[in-house]
């Protein structure tokens, strides 16, 4: 892998959200230095297992009951229950030898990072359901 410039290094770094976005809505990765740099850490075995991770903390956090104060934001519960078998499915596709098509990819980092996303904020019924199932679509494709 060759090292890129410092200010592509940067551009990542500080927006992420933003190129996980155009990523998960299919944009080519190679449309930028910027996404094609994105798409290639999402790809990474290491990124993708943490990513697994999250998911299946976020199931188990909403299988298991309520704890006390916390400082992480709580997820919401039923939307993720409601979700559970599309999001243990992005999880299996996670974990695979081969990394799934990084849109899908994209889509599981928008899910867990963003604080006003379904998994973290109310939104109306079946949303997470509808990312969930997408994100799978896409995970699974490759």
């Amino acid at each position: 892998m060759v090292a890129a410039p410092l200010l592509t290094r940067l551009k990542v770094a500080t927006h992420h959200l933003e190129l996980d976005s155009r990523l998960a809505a299919g944009e080519n990765p190679d449309a930028s230095p910027e996404l094609a740099r994105r798409a290639q850490t999402l790809r990474g075995r290491r990124v993708r297992h943490r990513l697994a991770d999250g998911l299946e903390n976020v199931v188990v956090e909403a299988i298991a009951p309520p704890h006390g104060h916390s400082a992480s934001i709580p997820v919401q519960r039923n939307a993720v229950l409601a979700a559970e078998h599309d999001l243990l499915r992005l999880v299996r596709a996670l974990r695979s030898d081969q990394a799934p098509p990084v849109r899908g990819i994209a889509a599981v980092s928008l899910l867990l990072t963003d604080g006003t996303g379904p998994v973290f904020a109310p939104h109306p019924p079946g949303t997470l359901s509808e990312a969930a199932f997408q994100a799978a679509f896409h995970a699974e494709a490759g």
